[in-house]
């Protein structure tokens, strides 16, 4: 088997970013339907910019849910960074016009943004899972890891989308496939430990040397 390199996405992570977007959506969509409600081309513009990245930040949660991914995640977000910006900039404007805690809970969320944007990819480094004819290693998070050698391992079960192995030390290691975004490569890594599973039932079902050693079988001696 040559070696094979598969990306790992933290669900953990995922459902705290879709959570975060979509409370940001909203939050840009109420505020840009509000604005449209006035006289001012100014704010009416800023309405309407306001509203379609509302817009972009729940499409992005709603293809992050019910969307299959097929790809590495881009090197920058483009989405966040435009909602950073459109809610600093709104914070800005609000500022001139009105002192309340409002414009500043608009800046304190748009910076956070731009950052997240900015350093997207860098969010998904160093999580993959590579499998290879000496063994498993795997990073699915800045302190969960896996690492463990085809030797080790005495027994495999699968139970749907998770994998429970037990080592010849009895140490359990339990990881779970939801963790690879791409459906592909779950049914890839799934088939490699359906293989291993079968390998070592197969081995633990065959005869041993000594029953198919004929200097072994005893014969009565006339």
């Amino acid at each position: 088997m040559h070696e094979m390199i598969f990306r790992v996405e933290s669900r953990r992570r995922k459902r705290g970013m879709m959570a975060g977007h979509a409370m940001a959506g909203v939050t840009l969509l109420l505020a840009g339907l509000d604005n449209l409600d006035t006289d001012s081309t100014e704010r009416f513009v800023i309405g309407i910019i306001m509203v379609i990245a509302g817009g972009a930040l729940l499409g992005a949660v709603l293809k992050e849910r019910f969307g299959e991914s097929h790809e590495s995640p881009a090197a920058i977000g483009w989405v966040d960074i435009f909602a950073g910006i459109v809610l600093f900039v709104d914070g800005i404007e609000k500022m001139t016009t009105r002192v309340r805690l409002l414009p500043f809970l608009y800046i304190a969320a748009g910076i956070p943004y731009i950052l997240l944007g900015i350093y997207h990819s860098k969010l998904f480094r160093h999580r993959s899972l590579t499998i290879n004819d000496t063994g498993v290693r795997g990073r699915f998070s800045r302190f969960r890891s896996l690492k463990f050698d085809w030797t080790e391992i005495s027994s495999i079960e699968i139970e749907s989308l998770k994998i429970n192995l037990t080592t010849l030390a009895g140490r359990r290691i339990t990881f779970d496939l939801r963790d690879l975004p791409i459906a592909s490569d779950r049914n890839t890594v799934l088939e490699i430990f359906k293989d291993r599973a079968n390998g070592l039932t197969i081995g633990k079902s065959a005869p041993s040397a000594t029953d198919n050693d004929p200097e072994s079988v005893q014969t009565d001696t006339p």
